[in-house]
């Protein structure tokens, strides 16, 4: 516990100092660069997420209801198999990176594009690329954005779901699960 709260606070100090440069160079040019805008929106999300008990007590019945016993146990088995730290470093990427596209309104953008391919990139590895699986998955996140408890705790909203989506379809990837 110790290290997570330490671990929490320095985040929490970087984001800080991130958000006072950002202020600096607004009140010195009035503008932030996306790359800037990018690593702040990066650096300084702040999310409401539930305990491990909570998301299972609620995600869990949404699984039981799409997926067997037999999927939701090789999906265990798949996911245990990569460290859980960088997995979420890159979904906290794809999304925060998703969100300053979605901000600018252009899924046919070659960068929301090159986003979408790289989400899809990782749905894919962690649903064993099977269609079946990665559809049923699409469906968890659907059910879960409708529930209002689940969705609090969800790192994404429908609307970046949905501008995922398009920017894939606009790069030739096909339509989203």
């Amino acid at each position: 516990q110790q290290h997570l709260l330490q671990t929490r606070r320095d985040e929490a100090d970087r984001a800080l100092a991130l958000l006072s440069i950002a202020r600096a160079e607004l009140a010195r040019t009035g503008v932030l660069s996306a790359d800037d805008l990018t690593r702040l929106t990066q650096e300084t999300r702040m999310t409401k997420t539930m305990n491990g008990g909570d998301w299972i007590q609620t995600m869990q019945p949404i699984f039981d209801r799409h997926f067997t016993p037999n999927e939701q146990e090789a999906f265990k088995a798949r996911n245990f198999s990569f460290a859980q730290e960088e997995v979420s470093r890159t979904w906290d990427a794809l999304i925060s990176e998703g969100r300053v596209l979605q901000a600018k309104g252009d899924p046919s953008s070659p960068e929301a594009a090159d986003l979408a391919r790289r989400w899809m990139d990782q749905v894919r590895l962690f649903t064993g690329d099977d269609p079946a699986i990665i559809a049923k998955s699409a469906r968890v996140n659907m059910e879960a954005l409708a529930d209002p408890k689940a969705a609090q705790a969800m790192p994404f909203d429908m609307s970046l779901m949905q501008f995922v989506s398009e920017a894939y379809k606009a790069a030739g990837g096909g339509q989203t699960p």
